[in-house]
């Protein structure tokens, strides 16, 4: 989805100083309020809220003031609404290693390694805040057949360029699953 770049003048003043506020009750740990002065921005968005950058970093801090709250379903709405609007080609590591780390909490794991390991292929080991969930990750996925392959990401492979894409055989292109296999399974199912 393309977005639009720039907000008219007088939204985007508002936009700005209901942002500051937010953050500032963000940051003091007041995430009711800045969930509300989120929401005040959110409405002040012209039609149709999504195609507009705004709306994916609020959806993305409202997200996070519920997951911060252990609010996971109120998070994961969204923050899967920031993921959608987003799009692929515009795919925040941050927003999906939040999902995968809510889906872990509401104990949805297939969900959860699916959206972890695209935080992986998408920024790496740096995007895990948490080690519990990079260990989560390490003991569903064999994380040592991934490798960083000249600065595009993490693949799969060698490194020899026959990598299949520069992707691991279970994932796309865009780090989406081609079928959620178990770590246990994968000498069953091999390499492919």
């Amino acid at each position: 989805m393309e977005h639009a770049v720039e907000l008219p003048e007088d939204i985007q003043e508002q936009m700005e100083a209901l942002s500051e506020q937010g953050e500032e009750a963000f940051d003091q740990g007041r995430y009711e309020e800045a969930l509300d002065i989120y929401n005040q921005a959110l409405s002040i968005l012209p039609e149709p809220r999504e195609n507009w950058e705004a709306y994916v970093w609020l959806k993305a801090a409202m997200g996070d003031a519920c997951f911060l709250m252990d609010r996971f379903d109120d998070g994961l709405d969204h923050f899967y609404e920031a993921y959608t609007a987003a799009g692929p080609q515009n795919m925040n590591p941050f927003i999906v290693y939040r999902l995968g780390q809510i889906y872990r909490r509401l104990d949805d794991e297939e969900n959860a390694v699916e959206f972890l390991m695209r935080a992986f292929l998408l920024e790496g080991e740096d995007v895990f805040e948490d080690e519990d969930d990079l260990v989560y990750l390490r003991n569903r996925v064999d994380l040592d057949d991934y490798s960083e392959d000249g600065g595009e990401g993490y693949g799969y492979g060698d490194g020899d360029g026959d990598d299949y894409g520069g992707r691991s055989s279970r994932f796309d292109d865009e780090g989406f699953s081609r079928g959620y296999i178990p770590r246990d399974d994968y000498e069953e199912y091999g390499d492919d």
